[in-house]
């Protein structure tokens, strides 16, 4: 599919939109995810990234090179309707924090956004296991957009967003075929740096791989 998503009205557009019914319908199908997408606190939307820019290779690895039914046929994003604004830090204060390896399952209700994904047996490392580097990609992606969301909704600027640091845990496998739920949520900001987190997690909500990434924005002055 393709469609012109500009980088300076993804906040509008996102508010815009309405959920692909075919994915919506597909995780309704399961009990877990269905508890999911009828959370009040969450709207159902289009993965932004699963939509290609017109005359670009923009989103090809998410919008085309995954997109099939042996990859990652559905994919659903849920975002919560209200925000809050993300806590801005001290100077130097992000280089101190970092996710514990065993940190327990971060509670839904406070995460920011939330992408329900149909994973299948093309993304395998070992058989009936999702290779690692696909789960960073994906982690990655997730984060990206959170961050993205709060720099629009929060700032006139539109200098690029860059990924510096993501640390990665892998806490056990992600099975093929299977569903997965990725959650994401900012935790402070710090001038131009955003620290934010994720989690991939199963049916019970086990924490499969986290992650703790650093996102930067280009200087204006430099652009």
């Amino acid at each position: 599919m393709s469609v012109s998503i500009g980088l300076d009205d993804f906040v509008p557009w996102l508010a815009a939109q309405s959920a692909p019914e075919k994915d919506v319908q597909f995780f309704q199908r399961t009990p877990w995810t269905r508890k999911l997408i009828e959370n009040p606190l969450f709207r159902a939307v289009p993965c932004p990234t699963r939509l290609i820019t017109p005359g670009t290779s923009h989103n090809a690895f998410i919008a085309k090179t995954i997109n099939k039914p042996s990859c990652v046929q559905h994919w659903l994003m849920l975002t919560r309707k209200q925000f809050s604004t993300p806590k801005e830090v001290a100077r130097g204060t992000l280089a101190q924090s970092r996710f514990s390896p065993n940190a327990e399952t971060y509670n839904i209700d406070d995460s920011e956004f939330i992408m329900l994904l149909d994973v299948g047996e093309d993304l395998d490392g070992f058989a009936g296991r999702v290779q690692g580097g696909v789960l960073c990609a994906i982690l990655d992606e997730a984060l990206s957009i959170c961050v993205e969301y709060h720099r629009q909704a929060s700032s006139s600027s539109r200098a690029p967003l860059y990924t510096v640091q993501l640390n990665t845990t892998f806490r056990d496998g992600v099975n093929t075929p299977g569903l997965i739920a990725v959650k994401s949520w900012i935790v402070a900001k710090e001038g131009r740096k955003w620290l934010i987190r994720g989690q991939i997690c199963d049916a019970q909500g086990h924490v499969l791989t986290q992650a703790e990434g650093i996102w930067v924005s280009a200087a204006e002055n430099k652009l």
